[in-house]
């Protein structure tokens, strides 16, 4: 049985030697204009100034510290740590690099969630250069999220969602803490989620910030996110049909192209680009189309 408590969010805030960006982080909660919520800080054992900046803040948030007594090598351990202590109606993530908007809480109190589960909204991507865009994002299909999430890929960054307690107690979820997808291990969430009905719903403002700049390490390029990422599709792909399956792997394989583009293997990334073209969905096949026009304008022409 949930504990009855008058929080309406509990906010969750995994952390691994990120002092200064804690602070910003924290300093978006302080100025919430909506103050009915708890912060739960989980850090992942971290050895600089943390506990002490933490301790500044209890004065000014409802804020429980609990600090891990070794690393656990990646945020899920953290996360699911804030979730079991959770006493809000509805847990919000948010890593310790981003920040939310003044309005942010307020904004989605006002919202009539009755019939939603997650909740997610825009994020506005910031570097040392100031706002540069805003993060892609989009609403899953809720009639069919497996399909969904597995042939376009993840709209959903983990600082922009609120999710309603109960989806993780009745269902049993967390994040997986299998360190074979690190990194990725908010993507097996929302798919698990999807598969046990629960409703996404996409509020189409921008409540948030992420920090790109100071992107986590463990948002990887090359062949080890690759991996991860091949990990989850691999996991779920069997419940596809046929055909989906080769929306799926198109899926993949431009996300892969992206990621090895990054790890400047132009070669690999050029020919995953060509086979998303070729199995995608139309959203796939346009970005994929892009992607190749600007690798090699000429190669395109005899790919058609």
């Amino acid at each position: 049985m949930l504990k009855i408590n008058n929080y309406l969010f509990s906010v969750v805030i995994p952390t691994y030697n990120r002092r200064v960006d804690l602070e910003r982080c924290l300093n978006s909660l302080v100025a919430q204009t909506f103050k009915n919520f708890e912060v739960i800080i989980c850090d992942n054992a971290s050895t600089d100034q943390t506990t002490e900046l933490v301790k500044d803040y209890k004065k000014l948030l409802n804020l429980n510290y609990i600090r891990l007594s070794e690393n656990s090598g990646g945020p899920a351990k953290p996360r699911n740590i804030g979730i079991v202590n959770a006493k809000g109606k509805w847990i919000c993530f948010l890593d310790s690099d981003d920040w939310y908007a003044t309005n942010k809480l307020e904004y989605i109190s006002n919202l009539n969630l009755d019939n939603v589960d997650v909740v997610y909204h825009r994020l506005l991507s910031v570097d040392k250069n100031g706002i540069q865009g805003k993060m892609f994002t989009r609403q899953i299909n809720n009639k069919t999220p497996l399909v969904d999430f597995l042939t376009r890929f993840n709209p959903i960054l983990t600082s922009s969602c609120c999710i309603r307690k109960s989806v993780f107690y009745v269902n049993g979820l967390s994040f997986s803490e299998d360190k074979k997808i690190i990194g990725v291990e908010d993507f097996d969430l929302w798919i698990r989620m999807g598969l046990v009905g629960a409703k996404f719903k996409l509020i189409k403002k921008d409540l948030g910030f992420y920090n790109k700049q100071g992107a986590d390490s463990l948002s990887y390029v090359g062949d080890r996110q690759v991996a991860r990422l091949n990990e989850v599709y691999s996991s779920y792909k069997r419940l596809l049909s046929a055909k989906e399956q080769k929306k799926s792997l198109a899926a993949f394989s431009y996300q892969k192209g992206v990621l090895l583009l990054g790890d400047k293997d132009k070669t690999a990334s050029f020919k995953n680009f060509v086979a998303a073209l070729k199995n995608g969905v139309t959203y796939i096949k346009i970005r994929a189309m892009i992607r190749i026009i600007k690798l090699n304008p000429v190669s395109f022409l005899k790919t058609e």
